[in-house]
């Protein structure tokens, strides 16, 4: 009772300062709060889920709806940014989230599941249009918030560092996956290294063994609840490093960043790691000479998705998992839908690893308008002035290399939800704020 009425009070408190913080000229307190609660989302509350009741959980929890419900209300009273642009953005995402939400339950889905859709499809995009449109990335000092990326690469990797030691030193690598004491074993070291292990429960761990645990390694996850995430994650910071490394004078700090993160992603042991950041690099560094044309932006990573099912398809590379990956899109196929199944269908959120498949099957033929969202976007970042050399440009170039990324790894990958995928539409629409300032002024 004491643990529920103290996290509850803090918790409360905490987001009575960030929603006060959101008035304020400077803007930074609240920029950095709201990247903090995307980025330790899972981390704060899993934990926070050994301690405290469900209900306190739950309250706490609810933050993204808290901010969606007081931006919009901001953006009545106030009435808000006059860009024609954003604003018609913000009705497309309005209009999908009542399609989505009512062709769920036209199709028998409860409404519960249709809510938690929409939070995993349009939340995300949503909270921070209504922040641009609110004016809430004023004033945003570019200086604190590089040296909170760098301090929360240092933070994730150390954390990975100490899972890796934890599986060491209880003798994770000789567990042997599917022996007659391997539940026992495996249970305990997972227990120990994995932080998340009591929330998701042995039945649901366990069986995937070989997703945490390759040739004896754990494959770390740091704050994060999957080494994909992880990966992904570190892919991001790593574009926003690389860009800076390319177009700056300052190389050999930066470098040491940029070799950090790719020392993260070899202890994920994801290869979707590897080949986000390859099609950074790529992006980033023939970005000089095309102008950040759609061709390159988009067309890599298509011509790399082709390669790959090219691939899955003749000479059955990958494993068992990856292989498996074309099933689904044979289903895709048998079991279309025009007008979609709603955000509360197995089939929009948890049945398929590809996002592509999901949000066509959540949405039918609506999804072009989703993925027409996102092109509006990337087409806004494509505007940024090259030749200036500061902080703004070298996220703008790391944005769009993200983008193209992301057009790979939602093939392959169900990324909603996720913090990397969060973070990017966050930091998306604080760069076009700032982009739309600069021209305005």
């Amino acid at each position: 009772m004491f643990l529920n009425v103290l996290f509850l009070t803090i918790g409360l408190g905490a987001y009575g300062l960030f929603f006060y913080s959101f008035f304020s000229k400077d803007k930074t307190l609240f920029f950095i709060f709201c990247a903090t609660l995307i980025i330790f989302h899972d981390f704060i509350f899993i934990q926070l889920s050994y301690v405290v009741t469900e209900n306190v959980v739950f309250i706490l929890k609810a933050w993204q709806e808290y901010l969606f419900l007081f931006l919009i209300l901001i953006l009545i009273v106030e009435k808000g940014s006059s860009n024609k642009k954003m604003f018609f953005l913000l009705l497309l995402l309005l209009f999908l989230s009542f399609y989505g939400i009512v062709s769920s339950i036209i199709n028998g889905f409860g409404i519960q599941d249709s809510i938690l859709g929409w939070r995993m499809y349009l939340l995300p995009i949503l909270i921070p249009c209504l922040i641009y449109l609110n004016g809430g990335f004023k004033n945003i000092d570019n200086q604190i918030f590089y040296k909170y990326l760098k301090g929360l690469l240092f933070f994730i990797i150390i954390y990975a560092l100490y899972q890796n030691a934890i599986f060491k030193h209880y003798d994770g690598q000789d567990v042997i996956f599917a022996t007659d004491n391997f539940r026992q074993k495996g249970e305990y070291v997972l227990r120990k290294s994995l932080w998340f292990y009591e929330y998701f429960g042995s039945d649901h761990i366990l069986p995937g063994w070989f997703n945490l645990v390759r040739d004896g390694k754990i494959r770390a996850t740091s704050i994060f609840v999957s080494p994909i995430i992880f990966a992904q994650f570190l892919g991001v910071l790593g574009s926003f490093f690389m860009a800076k490394f390319t177009y700056s004078r300052k190389k050999f700090s930066t470098a040491i960043l940029i070799v950090i993160t790719l020392y993260g992603i070899y202890l994920t042991q994801v290869r979707a790691g590897l080949i986000f950041y390859l099609i950074t690099f790529i992006i980033i560094y023939f970005d000089k000479k095309v102008k950040h044309d759609n061709y390159l932006i988009l067309g890599l990573p298509l011509f790399l998705v082709v390669l790959t099912f090219f691939s899955l398809m003749f000479f059955k590379v990958g494993d068992a998992s990856t292989i498996g990956r074309l099933g689904q899109y044979e289903e895709l196929f048998r079991y279309f839908k025009i007008f979609g199944f709603g955000f509360g269908s197995g089939k929009s959120i948890i049945a398929y690893d590809s996002l592509i498949i999901s949000v066509i099957f959540g949405l039918g033929i609506f999804s072009l308008i989703y993925f027409k969202i996102h092109l509006i976007v990337l087409n806004g970042i494509r505007q940024l002035n090259i030749q200036e050399k500061n902080q703004k440009t070298y996220l703008g170039i790391g944005l769009i290399s993200c983008f193209s990324a992301y057009t790979y790894i939602i093939f392959f990958h169900f990324s909603l939800g996720s913090a990397p995928i969060k973070f990017i539409y966050f930091l998306t629409f604080y760069y076009l704020f700032q982009e739309h300032e600069e021209r305005k002024n």
